[in-house]
């Protein structure tokens, strides 16, 4: 018979199924974690994981249906065994039984904290459940040793001792002693939120672990990994996030350690952050907006060298300059000719202003410092491009410039084809624009010509570019999208209700689980982020509205909103195929 290992990998899953959840040291309780159980001394620690109690992701007000709904979810998953009695093998109607599923269940939705590494013996692994108390603790142990006892009689390999008692923690450590909640920079930067969820993931770890095996084993692959690792700056770096809750927001920090030395050093970030003025081109009215300081000409030459290194490896060729090729080819000189002639402030934005704030009105805007050298190479492009249009094209593609209020815009066209594009850009003295349509592009430089107010002139966004520094905003209308994804989300609701409801328990009924859209609507808090260098690293924060159905509701709006950017390359695909059938060629 197969030895039944099903139990201890179940505890186990239980901490990877959650990983997706919301961590905070106080809604950990328990000892130390670090005190719970030996670690390996050359143990590398690869990732490290906390959540909490996943009913803390629920607490606002909007959420009370659905954290009624979540709390019968148990009782539901504990009426299948009965339901399926019969149906089951043997051994998995024993692990599922109605004596173990309220274990299965509490080990799922305890607070935990897992570590994943490795060691020169293999993986190394830390996780510990947290509990309420040390008498819960004590009550859940013996429930998981009487459980480990009669699968070790079915067959089960289960070592004894497995699961440790530490405190108010059960703690499996093998090799690594689970982390600490709230050890990161990342959870520091949650002052004032109680901590829900924090993940750490040390490329630097990996890095090394993976050069010592290639080291015994095969060096070709792994050694070509690394390198590409290495080029792009990377090979120390650590990632972290963490999110947290108060009584109507939640925040997410991200801290890329080491991150911010490098990309200064290779000089993609400015030394000047974001002020109100670099937000300017981005009307008010916004519904979605990014703004960021980056080098674009440094970013290429980055890029560039990493190519160039890469090509040499591959035996293609020493000192490949991808600029110089294209130039070469072309006539277009990317680095200087473009590149060079772009500022250092570059966004994205779609808004009411530019075509009713959906797909149709996103805007694309760089800024400008050498506009007669852009002009240049804008009128290379184009006689590049015209050459194409009059050559395989036949005509079915071409560009037409025009003026409109002293700016020049040049759009493509696919004539006596139906499609639904028209790419225009428009160069004012400061300001590229490029637009899905052309106005969409009007609307963006008649924006910038009226000095009407800007992004800034909305507090929540103002605020974030009031510290000197920021290298990156951005804004999302929560409400705007939320609405939209109002639909959607009252089925997923109503999807969630009928499924905790049972067919053996009349008296469970969640009731309604999603608010009015009066109560809904009201109050909807936009999220904001923004970036910036701390010391050596690269620094995120974003603060939104607390409300999971609200998040959930914008983020199925915003869905179906650009569900065509997902859909275009699809289509065209399916244009590709439908073209070879008929052999209809344009």
């Amino acid at each position: 018979m197969r030895p039944l290992i099903f139990p201890l990998a179940a505890l186990l899953l239980s901490a990877s199924v959650a990983l997706g959840a919301p961590q905070d040291p106080a809604a950990v309780p328990g000892d130390p974690p670090s005190s719970l159980g030996p670690a390996t001394d050359d143990a590398r620690v690869f990732v490290d994981v906390s959540i909490s109690d996943a009913s803390r992701w629920i607490e606002h007000p909007k959420d009370a249906g659905l954290a009624r709904a979540m709390e019968m979810l148990p009782a539901r998953l504990a009426d299948l065994p009965v339901e399926l009695e019969g149906e089951m093998p043997p051994q998995l109607a024993l692990a599922f039984g109605p004596a173990v599923m309220p274990i299965w269940l509490r080990l799922l939705e305890a607070p935990k904290s897992l570590r994943f590494g490795g060691t020169h013996l293999g993986p190394a692994l830390g996780l510990a459940v947290h509990e309420t108390d040390e008498e819960a603790a004590a009550r859940m142990h013996e429930k998981l040793v009487l459980a480990a006892g009669v699968m070790r009689a079915m067959g089960a390999e289960i070592p004894e001792g497995s699961v440790q008692l530490r405190g108010r923690s059960l703690v499996v450590a093998a090799g690594a002693a689970p982390p600490t909640p709230g050890s990161t920079a990342a959870a520091r930067l949650l002052e004032g939120y109680e901590l829900t969820e924090e993940v750490m993931a040390d490329v630097g770890a990996f890095v090394d672990f993976f050069r010592d095996i290639s080291a015994e084993h095969d060096p070709g692959e792994v050694s070509a990994i690394i390198e590409v690792v290495e080029r792009l700056g990377i090979a120390d770096l650590r990632l972290e996030i963490a999110a947290g809750m108060n009584e109507d927001r939640r925040r997410t920090a991200v801290v890329a350690a080491g991150l911010g030395k490098t990309l200064r050093a290779s000089g993609v970030l400015p030394a000047d952050g974001l002020t109100a003025a670099h937000l300017a081109p981005v009307p008010a009215d916004a519904t979605y907006a990014s703004v960021e300081r980056v080098n674009l000409a440094a970013a290429f030459d980055a890029l560039n060298g990493l190519a160039s290194a890469m090509l040499e490896q591959q035996g293609v060729g020493s000192g490949i300059d991808l600029g110089d090729m294209v130039k070469g080819t072309t006539g277009i000189d990317v680095r200087d000719g473009l590149l060079g002639a772009l500022g250092e402030t570059v966004g994205l934005y779609v808004s009411d202003t530019t075509g009713g704030g959906g797909l149709a009105s996103m805007v694309v805007f760089m800024e400008v410092v050498d506009g007669d050298g852009l002009a240049d190479t804008k009128e290379t492009i184009e006689e590049l491009l015209n050459a194409l249009a009059m050559g395989p094209a036949r005509g079915y593609v071409s560009f037409r410039t025009w003026e409109d209020a002293d700016v020049e815009y040049t759009t493509l066209m696919f004539p006596g084809v139906p499609v639904p594009l028209g790419l225009t850009v428009a160069m004012g003295e400061r300001w590229l624009v490029i637009a899905s349509t052309p106005t969409a592009a009007r609307g963006a430089m008649h924006h910038i010509q009226s000095g009407r107010p800007g992004l800034a002139s909305r507090p929540e966004v103002a605020a974030a570019v009031a510290t000197e520094g920021r290298t990156g905003v951005a804004f999302l209308d929560a409400a705007y999208y939320a609405r939209i994804g109002y639909g959607p989300t009252s089925l997923m609701m109503s999807a969630l209700a009928n499924a905790v409801r049972s067919p053996i328990d009349a008296v469970r009924e969640p009731g309604p689980v999603m608010p009015t859209f009066a109560k809904f609507r009201d109050g909807i808090l936009p999220s904001v982020g923004y970036a910036e260098i701390r010391g050596d690293d690269l620094v995120s924060v974003t603060e939104g509205d607390g409300s999971m159905i609200v998040g959930l509701a914008a983020a199925a709006g915003f869905v179906q909103e650009y569900a065509a950017l997902f859909a275009a390359p699809l289509a065209a695909i399916g244009a590709e195929e439908i073209s070879r059938e008929f052999g209809f060629r344009f």
